[in-house]
């Protein structure tokens, strides 16, 4: 999805300098994005990652987004001491582009998890930061399953979103 958003914009206008980074160690701490965050020292970021989808195996009332249904949007996670809530500018951003755009979304808060929006916000002066879900199944097994559509709806939201920032 990143590489993908990345390959449209070389070719499209927009105003942003984009820095395409791949973190580790997002389990244990989201400690890949805070080192990243310093380094690149960022205005915007845009966290993109999977989330849990509907699965046979999950009863309903514990999955928030469905497969198939176009991206999700992530309002609020939190792990042990590790949490976001996204700011109300960034998810009416978010929400405007799609909805302007005509991709599908999701609205989801998952209180089990963090990505590394948790520490990326607090990082430096603060950094407005937005999270990009590809819904799955199976997560943390050899084999995930998504659908095509809900990686392409992602990747239209964050090529779109990048391309709306302005100086």
């Amino acid at each position: 999805m990143l590489i993908e958003a990345v390959r449209k914009l070389k070719n499209e206008p927009h105003d942003a300098t984009i820095y395409a980074v791949g973190t580790v160690q997002e389990e244990v701490g989201c400690r890949g994005a805070k080192t990243a965050a310093t380094a690149v020292n960022p205005d915007v970021a845009f966290v993109v990652d999977t989330t849990i989808g509907e699965d046979p195996a999950t009863p309903r009332m514990e999955v928030s987004t469905r497969i198939g249904a176009g991206p999700a949007i992530r309002l609020m996670d939190q792990s042990l001491m590790l949490g976001h809530i996204t700011l109300p500018r960034m998810k009416e951003f978010l929400i405007s582009t799609a909805e302007s755009e005509g991709i599908p979304y999701q609205l989801e808060v998952l209180p089990k998890v963090a990505t590394d929006a948790a520490t990326l916000h607090l990082s430096g002066r603060g950094i407005l930061t937005g999270t990009i879900l590809i819904p799955r199944r199976y997560f943390h097994t050899p084999l995930e399953l998504a659908m095509v559509s809900d990686i392409q709806n992602a990747t239209r939201l964050l090529t779109a979103g990048i391309k709306k920032i302005t100086s």
